[in-house]
């Protein structure tokens, strides 16, 4: 990706910003040591617009740990001072306690810092951490947006409109995703106002629902009303994993966020009427109720832990 990155750069029009990730979640995923030394040494090679600094994200809902803040802390700041010109993006965690939150943003604010990424919502949303994350994902972007004037940028948003649409209503400014090439990797197209659509040319299984024709057009017409220019070979790109590939980035790229379509039938539409709650929260309010909800979590773990002990 670096050596090819190198090749094309002159090519990229300066209107489209490069921004550059750590690899840091990938890395711990897979149960590898983060080597700083290293990154450095990328960093340094690769001409981009922005690069993520190296984080550790928490491991649990409503984490308030010291160290982790210090060692992220750390890292950006070790970045930032051997980068010289260029832009170290720190990262906060949208599962962090509400504190840890405010300790973190108000220490790289000393920095002049004008972007902050944002991780670990997506999880949240997607509910895979138990009870009342989706509510707190909701809170944690509404704290970090309440506390960071500057731009904000979502991290590992996926491909779905509607966590495009659920970005925008919190008020980042941008996000990332690579959903786009691993949902054609799998035969799925995305409609908007739809979701994805089975487009491959092999048996329908549980979980592939196929596009129909009514689908069908309801992509075409979008595509032809944004200026897509292949908007004639779209049964011939719906063929090929590039194809497929093409259209599903044009889609996340240019459906409005604000259009209803985006979530109207999707089952978190009961997310946006709840953000416009948590948004007229004070400071106060919304820390308190993240609060709760992390000590909720706190104490389930507590008793899993306990239960385990004495079996």
């Amino acid at each position: 990706m670096i050596n090819a990155l190198k090749r094309i750069r002159a090519k990229i029009p300066h209107t489209v910003s490069i921004w550059v990730d750590s690899g840091g979640f990938q890395i711990l995923a897979k149960g590898l040591q983060v080597d700083i030394l290293s990154l450095l040494q990328t960093y340094r090679d690769i001409d981009a617009d922005f690069y993520i600094s190296l984080d550790i994200p928490p491991q649990r809902l409503g984490e308030f740990s010291k160290e982790l803040i210090i060692t992220n802390l750390r890292n950006f700041e070790y970045l930032y001072e051997r980068l010289e010109g260029k832009l170290i993006v720190p990262v906060v965690h949208a599962s962090l306690h509400p504190e840890a939150i405010i300790e973190f943003i108000d220490s790289i604010k000393s920095y002049g810092c004008k972007y902050l990424a944002c991780g670990g919502a997506v999880p949240l949303i997607m509910s895979r951490w138990g009870q009342g994350t989706k509510l707190y994902a909701l809170m944690a972007m509404t704290l970090v947006r309440r506390l960071f004037s500057g731009w904000i940028h979502a991290l590992g948003v996926g491909g779905s409109n509607v966590m495009k649409a659920l970005i925008a209503a919190v008020g980042f400014n941008s996000f990332d995703s690579s959903a786009w090439r691993i949902k054609a990797a799998y035969g799925k197209v995305i409609v908007p106002g739809v979701g994805e659509r089975y487009v491959g040319d092999r048996g329908v299984r549980f979980g592939r629902t196929r596009l129909s024709k009514e689908e069908l057009s309801l992509l075409v017409t979008f595509l032809r009303n944004t200026n897509f220019p292949y908007v004639n070979e779209v049964d011939k790109l719906l063929q090929t994993f590039t194809g497929r590939a093409i259209i599903n980035a044009w889609v996340l790229a240019y459906s409005r966020p604000d259009d209803p379509r985006s979530y109207s039938r999707s089952r978190f539409r009961w997310l946006f009427e709840r953000l416009s709650e948590i948004k007229g929260l004070s400071l106060e309010e919304l820390r308190s109720a993240m609060a709760k909800i992390a000590e909720s979590h706190r104490n389930t773990t507590e008793r899993l832990v306990n239960l385990n002990r004495r079996g």
